[in-house]
This record gives C-alpha cells, structure tokens and sequence, in this order.
C-alpha cells in the first residue's frame, strides 16, 4: 500500500542549501536543526502508521520524493511497532557486533539485536526501490523503533547520499563504539527528538552499556526545545514532570508515559 507523503509546511524554517551530503569517506559538516524537514519527517512518520511503500515480515517503511527550499530529496521513514507495551514487556537488553563503517577503529561496534533483524530484513527491499527513483540526496527518519532502524540504515548505507537523519521518541541502538563510530560519519547531521515524559528513548538501559548516537533536541516540560541538554536541565524538568504526574495521579502509571511516546505529540510539539 503506497501513501502520499506530506508536503513541507508553509512558512516553515528555511532549508540550509549547500551542505553535502555525507558519504563513506567524508566528515559531515555541523548543520543547524532544520524545523521544516523536522515537520516532513514527523507528518511523514505519522503517515507510515497508515501504510507504507515497501513492507517486510519485520519493517515497514514509507518512501516518496519531497522538495523543500527548490531542492529535491528522497523521503525515507520507517515505521515504528504499533504494540510498544509489548515491545517493552519481551525486549531484550543482547547486543551483536557488528562491523564498523570506520574499519581502523579498535572499538568494538554493537546494536540491538532487535533493530538489527528488523533493518538487515528491510534493508535490500528499500535500496531496490530507491534506485527506481531519481539519484538525489536521502533524507532518513521514524517514529519509535521506526527511528532507531532508520539509525542503523543510514550507519550501514554508504552507496546512498544520507542528507539528514531525524528521528522521534527513538530508543537507544547501540553500545559506546557504535556512539563514536557512528558520531564520526553522521553525529552532525542526526538529530533526535525527545519528548521529556518519553519513556522509550531512556530504553534499553543506560546502566548495561547502551548509548544513543547523534543530537539530541529536548523538548522539556512546558519549555522550548533545548540540544544536547545538560543533565542538570534533563533532571529539573523529570521533576517537575513527577510533580504533574503526582498531582494528576498518573506516577507510575506506564499507560500514560507511552500516550508521550505517541507520534502525534511529536507532530504537535513542532508546530
């Protein structure tokens, strides 16, 4: 099932025109958060909920061609489970090595078993419909699970040009040598977003060893969105969070920290 991808929404941010695209032997130049391809990639990722364009036993991902500021890309998103509860009850904390991009690192690089399975399934279905359309830069995204393959696709992908990588609500992917190996090709031009009563990007655990990748744009409670917040900031506004949740009697309650998760406040909190 094909869907119309969004168009890019009136008045919106202009595009940063002249950045290149990344590629297996460059470094990305730092780009500046981008709120109209922000906006495309959160409708977008709504959209794929609905249907997608290439689907597999294990991902589903929508795939359409987009102009923004004159320029045009390919729009590439994929979609997240529609089950997170259940994806949180089974999820499992394995890692598996993988090889790295930068193939002279001594670290060594792991992902989540889970993502894996999902990208590698996807993974060649996606490039063979791609290569059916026009040969320009690649914008790569998703909601929940959605953005943490559309994470390790733009990590694993070097025939396709990765213009940028924006993702919502994604849990982390990977350990501390897939941070620094992906950091090194494309940190500056990945951006998450993260919502502050999410609970899905602080899975899986931070304590066994995972680590997200990228920028991270934090929206905090009743604030403007901040990058790469310091911790202080990150715990001042978890606790004003626990005072709402405490006084609405919603503390604890996971239902409700998942309706955070949902896309659409995503969407919402992007204007």
């Amino acid at each position: 099932m094909s869907e119309t991808l969004p168009t890019p929404t009136s008045g919106a941010a202009p595009y940063s025109a002249g950045v290149p695209a990344t590629g297996i032997d460059s470094t990305p130049v730092p780009v500046a958060f981008d709120l109209a391809i922000a906006r495309l990639c959160a409708q977008a990722s709504a959209q794929a909920y609905n249907g997608a364009t290439v689907e597999t036993s294990l991902a589903h991902a929508l795939i359409g061609q987009v102009t923004i500021g004159g320029l045009s890309f390919i729009l590439l998103v994929f979609r997240g489970t529609k089950s997170i509860r259940d994806w949180i009850t089974d999820l499992k904390f394995s890692r598996r090595q993988i090889v790295p991009r930068f193939l002279q690192t001594n670290e060594v690089v792991a992902v989540h078993e889970g993502f894996d399975e999902a990208m590698t399934d996807i993974y060649v279905p996606v490039l063979s419909y791609i290569k059916t359309l026009p040969s320009v830069p690649v914008i790569v995204g998703g909601h929940s699970l959605g953005g943490a393959i559309a994470m390790e696709f733009a990590y694993r992908c070097t025939s396709l040009p990765i213009h940028r990588v924006y993702t919502f609500g994604q849990p982390r992917i990977g350990n501390a040598g897939f941070r620094a190996d992906y950091n090194r090709f494309l940190g500056e031009i990945t951006f998450r977003m993260v919502n502050e009563e999410d609970l899905v990007p602080r899975l899986p655990l931070w304590l066994v060893g995972n680590r997200h990748a990228g920028r991270e744009i934090f929206f905090p409670v009743g604030g403007a969105p901040r990058e790469n917040a310091p911790l202080w900031f990150k715990l001042a506004s978890d606790a004003e969070g626990f005072y709402r949740a405490y006084h609405s009697r919603r503390l604890l309650c996971v239902d409700e920290e998942l309706v955070d998760h949902h896309v659409d406040n995503y969407v919402r909190r992007l204007g």
